[in-house]
């Protein structure tokens, strides 16, 4: 039998990781719009309170599933960059190749990231550009060469 009421635990950690985990399902499924806090911490047996406590909110939780599942992506199968020789219009598409590549082609190997993904190209949040920002543009800046 589904027992909807929150853990007692007192392992911080495994409670944040639960909601983490919960979160990552649920935003898949639903996105960010649709997905409500409460369905999330049914899921973690874990109060809304919880949620608050190492998030901050919703668009917290959402930021640290969001891009903590890219990231991981990334460190997995990173895609060519300016300081690989490329042009910036072919590394924009190889980009463009990789991103679609893992929405479309690599659900089974990580279909959280994957869903998460398509529902960030239908409707965007602000993690979409903090995913640019912190991810994106790092493996695009050109090296800094020392001058001599």
């Amino acid at each position: 039998m589904f027992n909807s009421t929150p853990s007692r635990e007192h392992d911080a950690e495994a409670r944040r990781e639960r909601l983490l985990k919960a979160a990552a399902a649920v935003f898949a499924k639903d996105g960010f719009e649709k997905a409500s806090l409460r369905a999330i911490c049914l899921k973690a047996k874990a109060n809304v309170a919880a949620v608050k406590y190492y998030f901050g909110s919703k668009e917290g939780l959402y930021r640290e599933v969001f891009l903590s599942s890219c990231q991981d992506s990334m460190k997995e199968d990173a895609p060519v960059t300016l300081a690989d020789g490329a042009s910036p219009e072919d590394t924009l598409r190889r980009w463009i190749h990789h991103l679609l590549d893992h929405v479309l082609l690599k659900r089974a190997k990580n279909p959280v990231k994957s869903q998460i993904m398509a529902h960030e190209m239908r409707e965007p949040t602000p993690c979409l550009n903090e995913f640019i920002k912190l991810i994106v543009r790092p493996f695009h800046e050109e090296p800094r060469f020392p001058v001599k």
